[in-house]
């Protein structure tokens, strides 16, 4: 090389000399660098997906474009550069220089060298060639195994910086936040940093075993594929080719064989390494997020009328924060926003699901016998109480994580301990009161009183260091102190009747109770000294002394900090009594109270129990705008928000069609009863149409007429026979199945026994669903009664519909003419008063008509619904940890329905007005019949009209009733329907239970034959035989009791009846009977006939 000027520049001839002499090294240096850039994209979304549950690529690249932008796809592109470059260039070198020496050990052992036959133009693979290749990428990928591993965790540390950290801190709904990509992301020197700091040097290879196995097989595979497919390449394109050709086919190819076969270590390397950024070292608890993904959206499908999908993001957010909630490991800060904000979001959830989802939360307790077996329960509250329990956690390793030997160090502490304990006095209180389970046994009231109080005596104790820092006054000094060892004493208690708290905290914390006891006298008896009180003065030093040596007593259960301070202690108060006894009983003379004399020193509290807002109001901060970002699931209707609406739907229909259209016409049919008793209109219109049709007879018949009358009305039955046979067919179905399945019950019953067959009967065990069968025989038989009476109706009618379906003609045959006279004034005058009275009539039934369409239209457009979301809403945020219920929306439901005041006051109304119109004609009638004196074909014509108006009349009511049953049955079979899939499920269930039963009950008996008497042998005692003893009916195995898993020690078996050596038999002439029980050699073996088997004769069978 050679200077020119100011830089240094290399002639070609010694660059042509430098290139070839490092011609491997210059290009996997170049060809690596290349590489880096060109794949690091896709490296970041492998992380990813690697790391966290994404259903697929595309989801993973729409996240991390909504969440980091651009910068996130090239995040890590540092440590590759840095790092892989040197790597490859030591590997290509290692690989060079191995395959080299395994070929020359070739040549000596085999005398052919596999490189020499490799160089030769058209050579094909051999043995050695591919054993070399492989062997020589085996050793380079070993060698360089120890150099990649640090950088390759750096740079997963840097890609998943933002997704782990900062996606916690954030809101929930994190991929509409654009703001996170201006986020800070992790450096990679920090990130090596932090790594050292917290875990050391050894922290940097973090599942080496993994990666070294993986850069090992994959160099391996690498190199022998790669030149063993440019051997067969060059061969097959022959030399004339371009020589591009060969290693550019073998660089795909070796490329892609050995991430196909170590991916999968790949995966698993990068999740192990995972546990430095708050993740998984296991595969499997990916697999518990899903699990709970899968668990919502089933419930979601089955229960809600919405869609699971338009919930992914939010399922997706739910598993992130669980995964960064429960791996929050080092005591630092941004672990408490995480769980705070999964907290949230669970106290969120409890109103929108049920506490059993289907999910198991698996947790380790922290305190008791069984911390290394993990607890699982179906219950959301229960994950939440874990949750909450290591949040106080965290806070208690933070305040002691922090410098207590500053001011503001001590103040910190003492607020992270008066938060733990807030928080554990909030789990207590409001959490597990409403778990809905018994609480595991390191959460029982105890335990967290015990903890609780703990707490507060550590905080108590940082004011206490504070105060003795500052050199306040001795008394101000003894008083923190009485308070410190208050706390400890009563945290000690609270320790004692707990059965999760090991003995060691139990003597620890008497040992600090008895020390700050001693403490708290010592500084009052310098505040006595101080004041000339030097009586009290040696009272209280000989009490700190007793304090001091039961603080001893521990000794061998606390650290050698609190054990040097009590032997400070002791030393100071031994000295100080010695000297104040001393001058005392020289100088002072003053008596030395009893130390029940002794004023209690007064207690200086400067600690509470007081939980984080984020914590104890979490629900108020989940909003558009809130610090621990937007509920998730909020647009998700509660199951009891449906209910809701179906209860007011019913309840206005009923209101609107029964208490309001039900009462019009009701009423309607009241007026029209009242004018058929009074023969109208058919006397009116005999004296003004004496002859001929009158014109509403006229319109009547045609409309019947277009309506087909008499077949609709028979299609009409015919219909609503056949859905009433389908109400029938389904409701007897349910009621066969649990005949069938009593009947199954009972048989098994008087075949076992009530004593084995001790389950419920069929009838007290589905005793909703026999009620429901009554009721539902109660609809069908009063339903019966009413198709019998519209029956009824058509029959009587069905010649007067004959008559107004037929032809004009019909009707004038059916209508005699009266002879036309002359009307007298009066009449004429009366019958003008009563025409006016039932056009009144008339415009009452068609305002009511009006009225009652109107209102049906009223109550279609009546929507509850953003009614019962802003209730359902506030529910949800003042009672986060309640299911809604139904019933919590009664007061809303009475309010809406006010809306219909009004109608019922027209209710009212309408019936003073059809008081007064009925009134009105009555007496317009009995002056009319008072002046009208028709003949006998007056009356006939009139009696004939009448006929044909009641007539029309019957057919309308007939058709309304038709359409009542119709509805009825149609309601009805979605009750049996129900009823017989209730009773489907039912029966499933108990005959599998009784098949369980059954199979208990064959095991038990198979167990009790192994237990059997020996009667035979006792008949044939040489003893004088004895009253035989009843025999004791086998008894069910009865299930283990769970137990703590300590040694059991052996129990006796209960005596028996029969001896436990049984006499022997003496022979009898005749033949004993062939009782059951165990074989005896004595016995001989018998097959059917007399004496025994003489094995010389052979073996005959009778």
């Amino acid at each position: 090389m050679m200077p020119t000027g100011s830089t240094w520049i290399m002639d070609e001839a010694t660059r042509n000399k430098f290139l070839k002499n490092y011609k491997t090294q210059v290009a996997s240096a170049t060809s690596t660098i290349c590489a880096t850039l060109a794949v690091t994209p896709l490296e970041n979304v492998k992380t990813r997906m690697q790391t966290h549950n994404f259903k697929n690529v595309f989801q993973c690249v729409r996240y991390l474009w909504r969440t980091e932008g651009p910068r996130g796809y090239v995040a890590g592109a540092l440590p590759p550069l840095a790092s892989v470059t040197a790597v490859r260039v030591v590997n290509f070198s290692t690989y060079n220089a191995a395959k080299h020496r395994i070929s020359d050990f070739f040549e000596r052992m085999t005398g052919q060298s596999p490189l020499a036959m490799y160089n030769q133009p058209g050579s094909t693979p051999t043995v050695s060639t591919f054993v070399t290749f492989t062997t020589a990428g085996l050793i380079a990928g070993l060698i360089t195994s120890p150099l990649a591993c640090p950088f390759e965790l750096a740079k997963n540390v840097v890609q998943t910086s933002v997704l782990v950290s900062n996606r916690a801190q954030a809101s929930p709904d994190a991929v509409n936040d654009p703001s996170l990509r201006n986020k800070p992301r992790l450096g990679t020197i920090e990130a090596i940093r932090q790594i050292v700091q917290r875990y050391g040097i050894r922290g940097l290879y973090t599942g080496f075993h993994l990666h070294a196995l993986r850069d090992t097989l994959g160099s391996g595979l690498y190199f022998s594929v790669y030149e063993t497919v440019k051997q067969v390449a060059s061969k097959e394109l022959g030399p004339d080719k371009s020589p591009f050709g060969g290693p550019m086919i073998a660089g795909a190819i070796c490329s892609t064989v050995p991430w196909f076969c170590t991916y999968p270590l790949d995966t698993r390397k990068t999740r192990a390494q995972s546990v430095l950024l708050g993740k998984s070292s296991e595969v499997g608890e990916a697999s518990a997020a899903v699990a709970k993904s899968n668990a919502i959206t089933q419930y979601i499908s089955t229960k809600y009328d919405q869609r699971p999908d338009m919930f992914a993001d939010d399922l997706l957010i739910i598993d992130r924060l669980r995964n960064e909630a429960i791996h929050v490991q080092e005591p630092h800060i941004s672990g408490i926003s995480r769980l705070v904000t999964y907290a949230a979001q669970l106290k969120w959830l409890g109103g929108k699901f049920p506490v059993d989802i289907g999910v198991e939360f698996p947790w380790y307790p922290a305190f008791g016998f069984n911390t290394s077996r993990p607890i699982s329960q179906n219950n959301i509250r229960f994950e939440l109480a874990n949750i909450l329990f290591n949040l106080v956690a965290l806070y208690s390793q933070l305040a002691f994580s922090v410098n207590r030997t500053t001011p503001d160090g001590l103040r910190q502490a003492c607020n992270y301990l008066c938060q733990a304990a807030g928080v554990l006095a909030h789990l207590r209180t409001d959490i597990l009161p409403d778990l809905r389970a018994s609480p595991p046994e390191d959460m029982d009231d105890m335990t967290l009183q015990s903890l609780e109080q703990l707490l507060l005596a550590q905080g108590q104790e940082c004011f206490w260091q504070k105060a003795v820092k500052d050199g306040l006054k001795d008394a101000s000094i003894a008083r923190l102190a009485a308070k410190v060892s208050d706390f400890y004493a009563e945290g000690g208690d609270y320790a004692v009747q707990s059965n999760a708290i090991s003995p060691e905290w139990i003597h620890h914390m008497t040992a600090k109770h008895h020390h700050f006891a001693a403490a708290a006298q010592y500084r009052q008896s310098l505040d006595c000294l101080e004041k000339r009180k030097y009586g009290e003065e040696v009272a209280r030093l000989r009490d700190s002394e007793v304090c001091v040596n039961e603080a001893l007593k521990e000794s061998r259960w606390i650290n050698r900090t609190v054990l040097g301070d009590l032997q400070g202690l002791k030393n100071r108060v031994t000295e100080d009594l010695k000297r104040a006894e001393k001058d005392n009983d020289v100088i002072y003379l003053n008596p030395v109270p009893p130390k029940s004399e002794l004023k209690i020193i007064d207690r200086a509290c400067m600690v509470a129990a007081k939980a984080p807002s984020q914590v104890t109001d979490a629900i108020s901060m989940l909003g558009d705008n809130g610090p621990l970002g937007q509920p998730l699931f909020s647009k998700l209707v509660p199951y009891a928000v449906h209910i809701a609406a179906s209860i007011y739907s019913d309840r206005r229909d009923r209101l609107v069609n029964e208490t309001i259209i039900g009462e019009l016409e009701t009423m309607t049919d009241k007026l029209r009863d009242l004018l058929s008793s009074l023969n109208l209109p058919g006397s009116l219109q005999a004296l003004e149409k004496p002859l001929g049709l009158p014109p509403t007879l006229v319109s009547h018949a045609e409309e019947m007429r277009q309506q087909d009358g008499l077949n609709r009305l028979r299609r009409s039955l015919e219909d609503t026979a056949r859905v009433k046979a389908n109400d029938k067919s389904a409701y007897s179905e349910g009621v066969e199945l649990l005949a069938a399945e009593k009947a199954e019950d009972d048989s098994s019953r008087r075949k076992y026994g009530t004593d084995r067959w001790a389950r419920e009967p069929s009838e007290a065990a589905a005793s909703k669903l026999y009620t429901t069968a009554r009721e539902i025989d109660g609809y069908f038989s009063s339903a019966q009664s009413s198709d019998n009476l519209v029956e009824q109706k058509l029959r009587d009618s069905e010649a007067v519909f004959r008559v107004l379906t037929g032809t004009n003609r019909d009707l004038e045959m059916y209508v005699p003419s009266s002879r036309r006279a002359a009307i007298p004034p009066e009449v004429e005058r009366e019958s003008i008063r009563l025409r006016g009275c039932l056009s009144e009539v008339s415009r009452l039934e068609n305002r009511r008509k009006r009225r009652a369409q109107a209102l049906k239209d009223k109550a279609r457009s009546d929507d509850i619904s953003k009614a019962l979301l802003k209730e359902a809403a506030r529910l949800e945020r003042e009672f986060p940890m309640q299911a809604i219920q139904a019933s919590q929306f009664e007061d809303l439901f009475e309010e809406q329905l006010h809306l219909y005041d009004t109608d019922l006051e027209m209710v009212t109304q309408e019936q003073h007005e059809q008081d007064q119109i009925s009134a009105q004609v009555r007496e317009a009638n009995r002056a009319f019949t008072r002046a009208h004196t028709g003949d006998a074909s007056t009356k006939e014509r009139e009696k004939a009209l009448q006929e044909l108006e009641n007539g029309y009349l019957k057919y309308k009511e007939i058709i309304s009733n038709i359409e009542v049953g119709r509805k009825f049955y149609n309601d009805l079979a979605k009750i049996v329907g129900r009823f017989r899939d209730d009773c489907k499920a039912f029966v499933h269930q108990r005959r599998m239970e009784a098949s369980q039963i059954e199979g208990d009950i064959t095991s038990v008996a198979a167990m009790a034959s192994l237990n059997l008497s020996q009667p035979h042998l006792r008949q044939y005692s040489q003893q004088p035989a004895q009253p035989a003893q009843p025999v004791q009916p086998a008894q069910p195995v009865q299930p283990p009791t769970q137990l703590p898993p300590q040694p059991q020690p052996v129990q006796q078996q209960p005596p028996r009846d029969e001896p436990l050596t049984a006499p022997q038999p003496t022979r009898a002439n005749t033949r004993p009977s062939m009782a059951p029980g165990v074989w005896s050699p004595d016995m001989g073996i018998r097959f059917g006939a007399q004496g025994t088997w003489d094995p010389s004769k052979g073996v005959k069978f009778s």
